[in-house]
């Protein structure tokens, strides 16, 4: 469909998802492009930053959730890391807190290993046979029911089964009783020491019931394998 101007899409558009890089350039520059003015054009009742937390005015964006109680915001990047914000962390309109952990998983772990091991392994003139799939082994299957009603619900169960959001959420939204420095050193600590968890693309879902091919299809964009526990009992 092409690109179409910003200011165009914001009358129309329910929700902004920022998927951007920070930096500063003209003709684009990324840093607080989400700020007062652009929030004060837009209709739409939804923020979600899963790009840098720099991207985003924080302050502006939680002054303009106050305004309507229907808005709601989704935070995966922080201005300031570690030293994030807990006024947002006991924001009620922040609907949903994470670390932003996406390559944390074991998967992407490895993978950035291996690159490393072969990158090292050429420098020195080593042969190099080494490869993250072996090293992980097979991911057990995971069975999720669904409701079968809606599509865009049984894809948030699933995804939720497969990356405990709900988890980094309750998590995070305790740190907004500790001081500056003790909210700092906790979300460094998370990061660094994350519970184990697999990639989508390596761990197979197992529904209780067919999905609707609108799931279906969900699924195969998000990279999920799926089957039926019937058939596979």
């Amino acid at each position: 469909a092409g690109f179409a101007p910003l200011a165009a899409l914001l009358a129309e558009a329910e929700a902004l998802l920022l998927h951007v890089p920070l930096h500063d350039e003209a003709p684009w520059p990324t840093r607080g492009l989400v700020g007062e003015a652009l929030l004060a054009r837009f209709r739409g009742r939804g923020v979600v930053n899963a790009a840098r937390g720099g991207c985003v005015d924080l302050d502006a964006l939680l002054d303009w959730l106050d305004g309507d109680a229907a808005r709601w915001a989704v935070l995966d990047c922080w201005p300031g890391e570690p030293r994030i914000s807990a006024r947002a962390l006991a924001h009620r309109g922040v609907a949903l807190a994470t670390p932003h952990i996406a390559g944390h998983s074991l998967e992407g772990k490895a993978r950035n290993t291996e690159f490393a091991v072969r990158r090292l392994a050429r420098f020195f003139g080593f042969p190099c046979s080494w490869r993250a799939e072996a090293f992980l082994g097979a991911a057990e299957p995971l069975g999720v029911e669904i409701a079968g009603d809606d599509p865009w619900r049984d894809a948030a169960r699933i995804v939720r089964a497969l990356c405990p959001l709900g988890r980094d959420d309750a998590v995070m939204r305790g740190w907004a009783r500790l001081d500056v420095e003790a909210r700092a050193r906790a979300f460094s600590a998370y990061r660094r020491h994350y519970p184990a968890r697999r990639g989508f693309c390596s761990r197979r879902v197992l529904l209780d019931a067919a999905p609707a091919p609108a799931t279906a299809r969900l699924l195969h964009a998000l990279g999920v394998a799926w089957g039926l526990a019937a058939d596979e009992a």
